[in-house]
């Protein structure tokens, strides 16, 4: 019998602040309330039970063209329209509209896009890839002013003020910064009776603190639009990370015998690159390298910081999603949960006892270790058994997670037994050959997983976001082909979400509604939340004929999506 490829798990053997620069300039601060004050018909047509069973995607897009005053929103359009346009870009920039090709988001084309507009600052002339370098990518060089320049960092350190991780800069240089960010600590803890949390500085500039005795995790950041929600979420997904290749009773016992030991000692070089990539997956969207699956970055990045840890799911008829499950319930034991992924890496079926259920911070940690192994995607004829700890689930054992890549299809196959993979590879056996005993499911299953959601949904937009928050599952479209896109979009959803918004409460309180509204030259972020659902959609701004889309238009695109959504529940989430 086969060996299996083993993740080991290591044993026991094994100027503060970054300076401002002088071309940084504050962010323009958009309006988003909106006078939307009777609106408790809004939308009702479309909350309905959140199980509607599936129906049959429309052949062509809906009549929407009563669906503003059907809801009873007619009076608010005027309201949209007095929004004045925002700029996401530099206002102080000298680029104008004739120097540009044609329009994207910011009003340019994807070659046209530069990182100093983005961010508002760098002195000019640099390119994008110069920008990248000095800013942006991450350097691990004794250079301390390359070090001050990055926009971001990462500080991960014991209590004792022994380093465990930097996102930049060489051991060297950093050594003397953990003893004084440990100095502060201290120092806040001792006169205040309470953790540092979060200090913040003129220009954007935060610092952001969690304790996690003995492990204190420190963010840094000038990204004028990254929030404090935002950088707290980061850190305790690399905490999270931590524990899944430790486990908390390890940490704890490593430094119960010494206060002062080394925790790099445990750490192997593809955990060291791991956080590098979790670093860049969550502050950027982007993979740490300029190359790689820049939408598996990109997903990390909405379901763990922008949707506060929900589950990305995708789409495929509930019949065929039921027959898979009938496939999946194997009698073994040893079982504990059970995944199907599509090679895309979103879940197809997740089965789990009823007194058990894994927490999605664990299943985001889980999927992206999978997605950081070399390679992985194509060892066809290679199972993977590893021992990982499932922190929110329980973070003082380990659970050991057998995985098989076949054909578009992944089996994940998760025991609380360390002995356990010869079973469960006979169980892996098992389902692969029903599976290949059904070439007609397998056909149907191949075409649903290779048709775009943004080709299914009705009407036209660049990019949306669509939450179920009872299940606490969300879809997306597909991202654009250009490689900003990801940065761009999540720039303008953290607008959306963190920024000032209209809420709107009925139902004698117990509902309400939050909307906000974003408006630039070319591109238009709507979002739209209540208990039911969390929708972000960006559109774009300009019709057929070079026509402003108007908020009539806007309003229209949202729901329609909004009640596709809902028509189509079972087969958008995992529901059985």
């Amino acid at each position: 019998m086969s060996l299996p490829k083993t993740l080991q798990v290591p044993g026991k053997a094994s100027a503060l602040i970054p300076k401002t620069t002088a071309a940084s300039t504050s962010a323009t601060q958009p309006t988003t309330a909106i006078s939307y004050e009777n609106a408790s018909l809004e939308i009702q047509s479309i909350r309905g039970s959140p199980y509607i069973a599936a129906t049959p995607a429309p052949s062509q897009a809906p009549d929407t063209s009563s669906i503003i005053s059907e809801i009873g929103l007619s009076e608010y359009v005027d309201d949209l329209n007095s929004i004045p346009h925002i700029r996401f870009d530099n206002n102080n920039n000298n680029t104008t509209s004739s120097n540009r090709a044609s329009p994207g988001l910011n009003g340019s084309s994807p070659d046209s896009f530069t990182y100093r507009e983005f961010f508002q600052l760098g002195e000019s002339g640099l390119t994008n890839e110069q920008f990248y370098d000095k800013y942006i990518g991450i350097s691990k060089s004794n250079d301390d002013k390359e070090f001050h320049d990055k926009l971001k960092h990462f500080f991960i350190f014991s209590s004792a003020g022994k380093p465990i991780y930097s996102m930049n800069g060489s051991d060297d240089l950093i050594i003397g910064y953990m003893g004084i960010l440990t100095t502060i600590i201290s120092s806040f803890q001792e006169n205040f009776n309470q953790d540092l949390q979060v200090i913040e500085f003129g220009r954007g500039m935060k610092v952001v603190a969690i304790n996690k005795n003995p492990i204190i995790l420190i963010a840094i950041s000038r990204i004028y639009f990254e929030n404090i929600a935002s950088m707290k979420l980061q850190l305790n997904t690399l905490y999270y990370y931590l524990l899944s290749i430790l486990s908390k009773s390890a940490i704890d016992k490593h430094f119960n015998n010494r206060l002062n030991y080394d925790l790099r000692r445990v750490l192997s070089p593809l955990d060291f690159e791991n956080l590098d990539q979790l670093c860049m997956n969550l502050t950027y969207g982007v993979r740490s390298e300029k190359t790689g699956d820049r939408d598996a970055a990109f997903e990390l990045y909405i379901s763990q910081i922008l949707l506060s840890s929900a589950r990305q799911s995708i789409k495929i008829r509930h019949t065929l999603r039921t027959k898979l499950n009938s496939i999946l319930h194997v009698r073994n034991e040893e079982i504990i949960f059970t995944l199907l992924m599509s090679r895309q890496d979103k879940i197809l079926n997740y089965l789990h006892p009823k007194q058990h259920n894994l927490p999605n911070e664990d299943l985001n940690v889980l999927l992206f270790i999978i997605n950081s192994l070399p390679k992985h995607q194509n060892r066809q004829n290679e199972d993977l058994w590893m021992p990982i700890c499932m922190s929110n689930f329980n973070d003082h054992g380990f659970l050991y997670i057998f995985v098989r890549h076949f054909n578009d299809l992944t089996l994940m196959l998760i025991s609380g037994n360390k002995n356990a993979f010869d079973t469960l590879k006979l169980t892996a056996d098992e389902i692969f050959d029903k599976l290949e005993n059904k070439p007609e499911l397998t056909h149907k299953l191949r075409n649903e997983l290779n048709m775009p959601l943004n080709i299914e949904a009705p009407l036209i937009f660049r990019h949306f976001i669509y939450k179920d928050v009872l299940l606490n599952q969300f879809v997306m479209s597909e991202l654009p082909s250009d490689e900003y896109s990801g940065l761009q979009y999540i720039k303008i959803y953290n607008e959306l979400k963190f920024n000032q918004a209209k809420i709107i409460k009925f139902d004698d309180g117990v509902n309400y509604k939050k909307l906000t509204y974003l408006q630039q030259k070319n591109a238009i972020g709507f979002m739209l939340l209540d208990k039911h659902y969390e929708f972000y959609c960006i559109i774009d701004n300009i019709q057929d004929g070079g026509k402003t889309l108007q908020s009539k238009k806007i309003i229209e695109i949202s729901l329609q999506i909004i009640k596709w959504c809902k028509k189509n529940h079972a087969r958008l989430f995992v529901t059985i």
